[in-house]
């Protein structure tokens, strides 16, 4: 019955995302299952959420081998794992179940985060794990010891705390790496422990690119490769736009700093 019932609402919403329960129960119809559009409303139980919500992440973890990348310079990594997160909002009755960031006027509304990790080398996808929607990035249900050793690690500033980095490279399971971009007002230090001023070293013509070794944050003393590369001036409008747009509707103004680093 079961396997009639994930039938009935996969097939269904596919077919039409806005069906309602009377569309609902054709669809069962047509299994040879004769139901009530109130028997199917009465199946919505929170049992019937985890069992669609096991159907989900067991059909997400089949390998997307044609997804996969031919990169030699990342076939040196026994894995290259790329890491995102999505939010989606949910009818304010789920507020109890999925917390999301408070609204205006200080209401609070449902939202869900749906965290996904890819393996670009051979293709697999794992996930997707949820959470809060007002959960942090860089607070990932996925454990940074499933990381496996000599792997590669990407994801955007949403991930970016030098405490998660630390543990990537100084992990229990051996040395691994990860890429990202710098968060804005992170302290860097060189090996002597002077901080480091970026307005001073930055490229000044377009396409140039200057590498320097740092240390990531005074806490930790974690040493990176910081690669510095100056982009033409449409790219950095466009991400200076954008910046802008973003802290905007936080009701925010970008920093200098932050401009000057697009």
């Amino acid at each position: 019955m079961r396997e009639r019932s994930a039938q009935t609402v996969i097939f269904g919403f596919w077919q039409d995302p806005e069906l309602r329960l009377s569309g609902l129960a054709q669809i069962a119809g047509r299994r040879e299952v004769n139901v009530t559009e109130s028997a199917i409303s009465q199946r919505f139980t929170p049992e019937c959420a985890a069992m669609f919500l096991n159907i989900m992440q067991r059909l997400a973890e089949v390998r997307l081998e044609s997804e996969k990348v031919d990169i030699p310079l990342l076939k040196q990594f026994s894995a290259v794992i790329v890491e995102d997160s999505t939010s989606i909002s949910l009818p304010t009755e789920l507020v109890n179940i999925w917390q999301g960031c408070r609204g205006k006027e200080g209401k609070s509304r449902a939202a869900v985060k749906v965290f996904v990790q890819w393996n670009v080398l051979n293709g697999a996808l794992f996930g997707p794990r949820l959470s809060d929607g007002r959960m942090n990035d860089h607070k990932t249900p996925f454990d940074i010891d499933e990381l496996p050793e000599g792997s590669l690690y990407i994801a955007d500033l949403g991930f970016f705390a030098i405490e998660r980095f630390v543990r990537i490279t100084k992990g229990k399971k051996g040395k691994r790496y990860f890429v990202s971009r710098l968060q804005a007002k992170t302290n860097l230090y060189n090996h002597r422990g002077h901080r480091i001023h970026l307005a001073g070293i930055l490229p000044k013509h377009v396409g140039q690119v200057r590498e320097i070794g740092v240390v990531l944050g005074q806490k930790n003393g974690l040493p990176v490769r910081l690669i510095l590369i100056k982009v033409p001036e449409e790219v950095a409008r466009e991400r200076q736009d954008r910046i802008r747009q973003t802290t905007q509707k936080n009701g925010d103004v970008p920093s200098e700093e932050i401009l000057a680093l697009a």
